[in-house]
């Protein structure tokens, strides 16, 4: 029971943190959210920002499970195979927003240690194995597939903080050209054959292509 109780107020707390944001949710709104007294908060957590790194780790592990998924779909093509290991990580991005928030101004360095783990030991490995099989199947043409998943990792990462921290429409357009130009140039592929990594970054915003299409009519 107490190990459920633990995880009531975890889920409270990240509910509560994307509803009102954090600095507007206190301990008392999660423990009223859960029904619990506050000396049970205090048993589990010293502070609210202890949560932030417990919804961070949990993210993080969501990441690495849904890029070893997508590893594990040997059946599909290369592009396919990218599509989704890109759209895996917005689907978790999206869910953990306000944890991405504050994830970047965090000071517990092992959380820090933990994403330069993820990123060096599951998805940078994850583009280059994408990637060496693009190559044999005639899809993408580079001949450094480690470099370019270095390069891709960042440029991605890049592009998402970008638009998240400056949603202006001029913004996300200029970066969703600017994206699939580039990881058109580093796979070797003809301009537009990758539209739909264009298409899957819109998928974070369902409402800009209705926004870009009436901005183009005025």
């Amino acid at each position: 029971m107490s190990a459920e109780r633990k995880a009531e107020l975890i889920n409270a707390a990240e509910e509560l943190f994307n509803e009102k944001g954090f600095e507007n949710t206190s301990v008392d709104d999660i423990i009223k959210r859960v029904g619990v007294a506050k000396g049970l908060f205090y048993y589990y957590f010293s502070s609210k920002e202890d949560l932030i790194d417990i919804l961070t780790q949990r993210m993080l592990n969501e990441i690495e499970s849904s890029v070893v998924a997508v590893l594990e779909m040997k059946n599909l093509s290369a592009t396919d195979r990218f599509i989704g290991l890109l759209k895996s990580q917005k689907d978790v991005c999206l869910r953990s927003e306000i944890v991405i928030k504050y994830f970047s101004v965090s000071r517990n360095k092992s959380l820090h240690l933990e994403l330069e783990r993820l990123a060096h030991e599951i998805l940078v490995p994850a583009f280059e194995e994408i990637i060496k099989q693009g190559i044999e199947e005639g899809t993408f043409d580079t001949k450094y597939p480690f470099e370019t998943s270095h390069m891709l990792n960042m440029m991605i990462q890049s592009a998402m903080y970008n638009m998240r921290n400056d949603p202006r429409i001029e913004v996300i357009e200029r970066t969703l050209e600017v994206v699939q130009y580039m990881t058109e140039k580093l796979l070797g592929m003809d301009a537009g054959t990758f539209q739909a990594y264009n298409t899957f970054i819109r998928t974070a915003y369902p409402d800009l292509d209705i926004i870009l299409s009436k901005k183009k009519k005025m």
